[in-house]
């Protein structure tokens, strides 16, 4: 390497350390205003939606004897959800929550972020199971040692929304239930 490409090197290095120090002395505000945020966030398993059949014996005689399953599932997914999120009676979300991954078929991820004006509001959330017409039905066979989110969760309460401050609605698995975390309350 010749002297002039080394000291161009040496020259773009200490360039792009400087540039790169004067960025974390650059202030950054998540949102401009002086409202409050309501976040929905949370992870849960859903109801899983198969058909599931015994498989015969001549299905189970061309298997190799460590790959026969005598119970063979197709068209596994999870169950869709529907959110809805209302603040003193207007909606401000609504839709479909779907299993993750390319099949559908992994856990069902909630995340929601609304500007909410600071005060006193009363708030309805409301995540309920979906159904429709390809399901199986309901004697088809599932795992029932899995612990799924139930088919309804709500939350109806008033909240004390402080300016830019987050509360956050999650769904605790142990209880079954929509929990609300909000900021410190000596916080101003």
């Amino acid at each position: 390497m010749s002297n002039s490409r080394r000291i161009t090197a040496v020259v773009a290095t200490v360039g792009a350390l400087l540039a790169v120090s004067a960025l974390t002395r650059v202030s950054y505000t998540a949102h401009g205003s002086d409202a409050a945020l309501l976040r929905l966030s949370w992870q849960a398993r859903g109801e899983r939606i198969e058909h599931c059949r015994r498989a015969s014996a001549e299905e189970l005689a061309v298997q190799a004897a460590h790959m026969r399953q005598e119970l063979v599932c197709e068209g596994r997914r999870v169950a869709p959800y529907r959110l809805t999120v209302a603040v003193d009676g207007a909606v401000i979300a609504d839709g479909p929550v779907d299993g993750s991954g390319g099949k559908g078929d992994g856990a069902l991820y909630v995340l929601n972020e609304s500007a909410v004006s600071p005060g006193t509001h009363r708030v309805h959330v409301r995540f309920i199971r979906e159904r429709d017409a390809s399901e199986p039905a309901a004697d088809s066979l599932h795992d029932a040692r899995r612990q799924t989110v139930p088919p309804l969760l709500t939350l109806d309460t008033a909240l004390v929304f402080r300016r830019r401050a987050v509360t956050l609605v999650t769904y605790v698995p142990e209880t079954g239930r929509l929990s609300v975390i909000t900021a410190d309350p000596a916080a101003p």
